[in-house]
């Protein structure tokens, strides 16, 4: 996590979901809990940080399939007693259909609008890709993905969802010497809480 102390405090970070080390390809999620601070607003957060299993042949979906199921358990869970989550990342696959063919293992997220919304969805029905496979980013896959549960729906700035572009410009061969993945962004103005 990359963030500003002024705005963000760490209250505890961990691992979530141990218990399912191989379908997550052994990179647990990895939770920070955070006081979040903007405009004199506060928010208690829960950022989720995802790097799913890569691939698209059938075992490796299958993997990222019931990894995708723990994980919105958990999620589920968290939104059932009012928490604010996000959960971002690199989930190595689409939200609607797979990059092993077929539907998505994300698709639950997408479907669950009551719950669920999610900031990269333009980038993700438009294929935009934040996995590059050529050095200006304009084709590849859209694999990164940021999407938060409705506690925190207020304060989004609506279309704010992006993949940080600036990246491929700035550093020199970025995507040969720093990451062949853009970072994808959304825009919050926390709202008062009670």
């Amino acid at each position: 996590y990359i963030y500003k102390p002024s705005v963000v405090t760490v209250v505890a970070t961990r691992t979530i979901l141990n218990d399912s080390e191989r379908d997550f390809a052994y990179r647990y999620p990895f939770e920070m809990f955070a006081s979040v601070t903007v405009g004199g607003a506060t928010q208690s957060m829960q950022i989720i940080n995802l790097h799913a299993k890569c691939c698209g042949d059938n075992a490796s979906y299958q993997r990222r399939q019931r990894a995708a199921t723990a994980l919105k358990g958990y999620t589920d869970q968290l939104a059932q007693d009012n928490r604010a989550v996000m959960v971002l990342g690199d989930f190595n696959d689409g939200l609607n259909q797979s990059i092993a063919g077929g539907l998505s293992p994300y698709r639950p997220y997408r479907q669950d609008t009551d719950t669920y919304t999610i900031a990269t969805r333009q980038l993700d029905e438009s294929n935009t890709p934040t996995f590059c496979s050529n050095s200006s980013c304009s084709s590849g896959s859209m694999l990164d993905h940021l999407l938060f549960t409705q506690d925190l729906a207020a304060s989004y700035v609506a279309d704010s969802g992006d993949r940080y572009d600036e990246l491929v410009t700035s550093i020199s061969s970025y995507t040969s010497t720093t990451s062949d993945h853009l970072p994808v962004l959304a825009q919050f103005t926390l709202m008062p809480v009670a």
